[in-house]
């Protein structure tokens, strides 16, 4: 694996002194009744580069290792964009007990600034959406937006 995804530990630490933290934008909006789409949002402070927060996001290969309930995460398809980044074709099997779960997705990814995903259907959800932006907080931080968006399978009876 990658030297940083081990020493990489997505915790809050304190900012370096005279570094502002930018805020992002709130966004707030209510699902229509009936509507079975969810949306979860997070922001984090983290005491590593920008680079190398972007570098352990990226690492799809690597997420078995580091990340719980992830069982298995291939890279299908590498597609390198013109310098300005690139997409991937993945698939990462989720799993706890005796429930697994495997879905496709296409990332796109805008080099130390934003990866963002669509998922293919499966039989849990309809549709996963993800958004990661990268903000550097001088050299040495940098904040983390999450955006996760999806719609769960209805189950027909």
């Amino acid at each position: 694996g990658h030297p940083w995804v081990s020493s990489c530990r997505l915790v809050d630490r304190a900012i370096p002194r005279g570094c502002r933290v930018p805020k992002a934008p709130l966004r707030s909006f209510l699902p229509a009744l009936g509507d079975s789409r969810r949306t979860f949002r997070l922001q984090k402070v983290v005491a590593f580069p920008q680079q190398t927060i972007f570098g352990v996001v990226a690492a799809v290969e690597q997420y078995a290792e580091f990340l719980p309930w992830c069982v298995a995460s291939r890279v299908h398809r590498r597609i390198e964009i013109d310098g300005s980044g690139g997409l991937l074709e993945t698939e990462i099997t989720v799993g706890f007990e005796l429930v697994k779960s495997s879905f496709r997705s296409k990332v796109m990814l805008q080099p130390f600034q934003r990866i963002h995903a669509v998922s293919e259907s499966n039989q849990f959800i309809d549709d996963l959406k993800f958004a990661w932006d990268f903000t550097p907080i001088g050299d040495r931080a940098c904040r983390l937006d999450l955006e996760l968006g999806e719609n769960e399978q209805r189950q027909l009876s």
